[in-house]
């Protein structure tokens, strides 16, 4: 694995780690519910393609999937959130 893999690997890793203790919540809790700043959001659509299962663009912005399970997709959440420009992927 390269360096810059790695530190990408690494930089990953310690957001899954911080999201499944308490930077996001608890072991044992849901990471509860999540919202599109729509005055932020740069409608670049990053999120949607590192995340589909939880984001979709509509009127040139993005939002959040209605029953999108954050649990669920919970890597694909945190990559979006980190990679957000406009950090515009909020919790509620």
């Amino acid at each position: 694995m390269s360096s810059q893999n790695y530190k990408a690997y690494s930089s990953s890793s310690k957001s899954i780690q911080n999201l499944e203790t308490n930077k996001f919540s608890s072991p044992k809790k849901k990471l509860g519910e999540w919202q599109v700043n729509k005055e932020q959001c740069l409608g670049c659509g990053l999120c949607e393609s590192l995340c589909p299962e939880i984001f979709e663009m509509k009127d040139g912005k993005s939002q959040i999937k209605n029953g999108a399970d954050f649990d669920k997709n919970k890597t694909c959440l945190i990559e979006a959130v980190e990679a957000c420009p406009a950090k515009a992927i909020v919790r509620q």
